[in-house]
């Protein structure tokens, strides 16, 4: 089974902040990280044919 990880946030530092867990975890190959808005990539996933995804939104603010 292929399975490939999108990120996305608004702020690439969230993502420096947990790449050394990522890295630890041996899964770096498999995180594609995005910087940007994720509504608009999400409605252009919905529109394309034979794209099938699974979403999973995680909110890791804290105080």
């Amino acid at each position: 089974m292929f399975v490939q990880i999108l990120a996305m946030d608004i702020n690439l530092e969230n993502y420096e902040l947990c790449l050394p867990i990522i890295q630890k975890a041996g899964v770096v190959h498999k995180i594609d990280f995005s910087e940007g808005l994720t509504l608009p990539f999400l409605y252009q996933m919905i529109q394309e044919d034979g794209v099938e995804f699974v979403l999973d939104c995680v909110n890791l603010k804290k105080p």
